[in-house]
């Protein structure tokens, strides 16, 4: 070992004990200051100034993100739900639809003749359920517009209107 060492140990107390002296910091900090210049200007408030407008930019553009997509009209039409007058006027068109479709059975001469019918009858039905679909979708989008509950309304009669006009023909023959 060396003497230096010697000496640190034997007088280990005398250096645990005591308090650097007065000023000590500030010469210390003085020091640092000049090792490190570009870190001595003081932070001022309006450093910050950028960052909690950018933050608060964020929030407000995250707030009406989720606002605007969560709000639809008529808070999704009661769960994609038609209202009740548009309910009842599909029942009632539907249920006559139904009727006409056995009429169509009892009108025609034989059975086969009867099936063929039905077949067509059902294909146009289909059809026009897929475009009734359509409009419903349209309807849940934009509950607002009047033009949509009038075009689904004029689909369901168009079902009775099609199978009025094939009754129609049969009949007559």
């Amino acid at each position: 070992m060396s003497i230096l060492e010697d000496k640190i140990r034997k007088n280990r107390s005398h250096f645990d004990q005591s308090e650097p002296n007065e000023g000590h910091f500030k010469r210390f900090s003085e020091k640092l200051d000049q090792l490190h210049p570009e870190q001595q200007a003081p932070r001022s408030r309006l450093q910050f100034a950028p960052r909690i407008a950018a933050i608060m930019f964020v929030l407000i553009a995250i707030s009406m993100v989720l606002v605007f997509m969560l709000r639809t009209p008529k808070d999704i039409v009661a769960a994609n739900e038609l209202p009740e007058e548009l309910k009842e006027a599909q029942l009632y068109y539907t249920f006559l639809a139904e009727e006409k479709m056995d009429q169509i059975s009892e009108c025609a001469q034989t059975d086969e003749e009867a099936r063929k019918l039905r077949d067509i009858a059902t294909q146009e039905m289909e059809e026009i359920d897929a475009q009734t679909r359509e409009l419903e979708d349209e309807y849940f989008r934009n509950a607002e517009n009047e033009k949509i509950e009038s075009a689904l309304i004029t689909n369901f009669k168009s079902k009775s209107e099609i199978l009025d006009n094939i009754l129609d023909r049969l009949c007559k023959l």
